[in-house]
């Protein structure tokens, strides 16, 4: 018989989040579960940008929530939304690379993730996308849980510019952490699987920079040199002197996924995001 996996949604936990004398937000039990922050840094993990990038994210402006939007409503529609992108073809396509190859590979391992650029789930039609970042959020969790059984993840990290109260308040609430910019690329190792749903090319390129992350979710890097190569004197977003031999070397030394095109509701925010893994000496030669 077909079997159909159940996103299995984290609840809402009841904590209380204090900020202590040594810079770090600790989770503590509590009956006030109002009492989220956004998780501070001590001083040696706040760097500077990398030389060469622009800060095109310091002026994205936090989103607003959407009216009458509350963590409870929130978590509701998260939980409906699963329910049914689990027959989506994004869904399928996502858990076949996962458990028919990136499972079988020997040299994998994952010990954390981080996501940037996921955008707000709670602002109201945000960038002209409404339902992208939340579907986005879907996949990354669903990802977390097919690595869960061979990996021991000991970090999951958001950073976002555009997160507002409620998006933050959410994500500490399912055990996530939530970082200021650019405290992430302290969090990107060759170990790191590197959630980046349709980032800047200025920021993926600047976490690239950082290290070669185990595994990459993000744009179609393989169509953007190709459009570069076509379209020479566009503007592409990025200003690294080396951007470009950045994301050529990376691709070159990955095996790659992209996921095809829908004009599916449940597809929305995952058209064309392609996955990157470092090819297995012993993997059969394969790509998009």
């Amino acid at each position: 018989m077909p079997h159909t996996a159940r996103i299995k949604t984290r609840s809402a936990k009841k904590h209380r989040y204090v900020e202590g004398d040594d810079g770090w937000t600790h989770v503590t039990r509590g009956p006030n579960h109002r009492n989220h922050r956004r998780q501070s840094l001590p001083p040696d993990l706040v760097m500077p940008p990398p030389r060469g990038t622009e800060d095109d994210e310091d002026r994205i402006p936090r989103s607003t929530v959407r009216r009458g939007l509350t963590e409870e409503k929130v978590e509701h529609l998260i939980a409906t939304t699963a329910r049914k992108w689990t027959g989506s073809t994004s869904y399928a396509d996502i858990r076949q690379v996962f458990e028919r190859q990136l499972s079988k590979l020997a040299n994998l391992e994952i010990s954390s993730c981080v996501c940037l650029a996921l955008g707000s789930f709670t602002a109201d039609d945000f960038h002209g996308r409404p339902g992208a970042s939340m579907h986005q959020l879907l996949a990354f969790e669903v990802m977390l849980q097919f690595l869960s059984p061979k990996h021991k993840i000991d970090g999951v990290y958001f950073q976002d510019p555009c997160f507002n109260d409620l998006d933050e308040q959410v994500l500490l609430s399912r055990g996530y952490s939530v970082l200021p910019r650019p405290a992430a690329l302290r969090y990107i190792t060759p170990s790191t699987l590197l959630y980046a749903p349709f980032a800047t090319w200025s920021s993926l390129i600047s976490a690239l920079q950082v290290a070669a992350p185990a595994v990459v979710i993000t744009n179609d890097i393989r169509q953007h040199l190709n459009d570069r190569e076509q379209y020479p004197d566009g503007d592409y977003g990025y200003r690294q002197e080396n951007g470009e031999a950045v994301l050529q070397n990376f691709i070159d030394s990955r095996t790659s996924f992209t996921l095809p095109r829908s004009a599916s509701s449940s597809q929305i925010g995952l058209n064309d995001l392609t996955i990157y893994w470092k090819s297995d000496p012993t993997e059969n030669e394969s790509s998009n």
